[in-house]
């Protein structure tokens, strides 16, 4: 019974951990394309509100060699990738896009720059 707790309690911290991710909305002031954020970006999720046929850039603009890659997520579920620390990516549909930045070796502070034309 006692290794039946232990391995439920292991379980819990996997599945609860995965949720912990955090969910940033990417905003823009108004009459500006292009909106940033400057921190740890571990485990979070960015999610930008686009139109269809939009253009998304994403730019890494201090710490670049710490981005292992970028990857975008269409409403639909589709997904792209990038490796580095720039992406340029036109929406197929509108609606809500999320954005993951995979850090190398959890070094995962930067300067990132979102923009949508």
């Amino acid at each position: 019974m006692k290794t039946f707790k232990v391995l439920a309690f292991c379980a819990f911290m996997v599945v609860s951990g995965q949720s912990f991710a955090k969910n940033n909305p990417i905003s823009f002031t108004k009459g500006s394309h292009c909106g940033s954020f400057e921190r740890d970006y571990t485990n979070r999720t960015f999610t930008l509100n686009t139109k269809a046929n939009q253009t998304i850039y994403v730019t890494i603009r201090e710490n670049a060699r710490n981005v292992e890659d970028i990857k975008i997520i269409d409403p639909k579920g589709r997904t792209t990738y990038a490796d580095g620390a720039e992406l340029d990516f036109t929406t197929k549909v509108k609606g809500v896009h999320k954005i993951k930045i995979t850090p190398y070796n959890d070094a995962g502070w930067a300067n990132i720059e979102f923009c949508a034309y």
